[in-house]
């Protein structure tokens, strides 16, 4: 696992929940980009998103999920080759928890959750989703 240096890294996201802005069901779809600092151990992950009402499937932008964390120190000898995020920006909950793989670093995974407050943009009801993202270092 890298102990120095920085990187960038751009991915997809899939997910569903609920979008508050209709009430309904939804998917959830967009890209993700993840910077990671490995001498500092700070990261922070940015999920740009649309939700998809699946009655009757419009589409709906939901902007960027922003937030930040740090590397894990768990493994032995404190390999980092985990990240836990739960700082977000705004007014939106949540976690997201992650690995590295590969030579190098060379791709992460990510599975999250996050809650975005009635009022911030989507009416008068909270939207809570939950999903996953993938991608490759820049």
């Amino acid at each position: 696992m890298l102990t120095t240096g920085s990187a960038t890294y751009s991915g997809v996201v899939y997910g569903a929940g609920y979008y508050g802005g209709t009430q309904h069901d939804a998917s959830l779809s967009g890209t993700s980009a993840f910077n990671v600092n490995f001498g500092t151990s700070a990261a922070s992950l940015v999920l740009s998103l649309t939700a998809t009402d699946k009655t009757p499937s419009a589409a709906y932008s939901l902007g960027d999920v922003t937030m930040t964390g740090a590397l894990g120190n768990s493994c032995p000898g404190g390999c980092r080759a985990s990240f836990g995020l739960n700082s977000f920006a705004g007014g939106t909950t949540g976690n997201a928890s992650g690995a590295f793989f590969g030579p190098q670093a060379a791709e992460f995974g990510a599975a999250f959750d996050f809650m975005i407050p009635a009022g911030d943009g989507q009416a008068t009801h909270t939207s809570i989703f939950a999903g996953v993202t993938v991608g490759k270092k820049n």
